[in-house]
């Protein structure tokens, strides 16, 4: 039997649609409705997520309100990926903002846009996306990543992503320029073992060459 959806439920559903012909600003414009018309809606944590989204990604949002929705949203627990990559990304763009680009992350500010990543890689369906923010991240860093900080990002990469050629592509130079070359060796090792065809053999080649050739100084 049907029943009528929710404003909340209703304003996910056509921002959804919205968001997977990739229309953003018209996504966010639902939910700036759907708020000025139940604003009880807010109270809803799936709703809130939603929303935090769609703010991020629209031209005209303001991420300053989309990081407290998603801040919202991660502290119900939502179980969303993309929630805690965006929070984490925000967080890092807002530090980024005031300080510089360059600026090197403090050990507190680490550790504050790292725990949104960590929640994101204890969920489901891995996202080579979450591995690139990692990555990032670490290149913010005031210190070089520790050997297991690298260790937990390739093995994860290994076992759950190994055939992902866009990520192996950033991942690779990524360790060698660690000092880590042996372990995006053991990495590649994993990815021949998956089914290939003829160009991602060819490309599996080229990645294991590029360890051989001297990092740019």
């Amino acid at each position: 039997m049907f029943t009528e959806a929710k404003r909340n439920q209703s304003a996910r559903i056509i921002s959804d649609w919205f968001t997977l012909n990739n229309k953003p600003n018209l996504a966010f414009g639902t939910f700036q409705k759907a708020e000025a018309d139940a604003p009880q809606a807010l109270n809803d944590p799936e709703f809130m997520a939603a929303y935090g989204l769609c703010e991020a990604a629209a031209e005209n949002g303001d991420k300053t309100r989309a990081l407290g929705l998603l801040e919202k949203a991660a502290a119900a627990k939502i179980v969303r990926p993309e929630v805690y990559r965006t929070l984490s990304r925000l967080l890092l763009d807002d530090i980024l903002k005031n300080k510089g680009k360059d600026y090197k992350l403090s050990e507190t500010e680490y550790r504050e846009v790292l725990a949104p990543l960590e929640t994101a890689m204890q969920q489901p369906q891995p996202n080579p996306q979450t591995y690139l923010q990692l990555m990032n991240l670490a290149d913010h860093a005031g210190t070089k990543p520790t050997k297991e900080f690298v260790e937990k990002i390739a093995k994860d990469c290994g076992t759950l992503l190994p055939h992902n050629f866009p990520l192996l592509d950033k991942l690779v130079p990524w360790l060698k320029n660690y000092g880590y070359s042996e372990l995006a060796s053991g990495l590649l090792e994993k990815t021949e073992k998956c089914p290939l065809s003829d160009l991602e053999v060819k490309h599996l080649q080229r990645l294991r060459a590029s360890l051989t050739d001297k990092v740019a100084q």
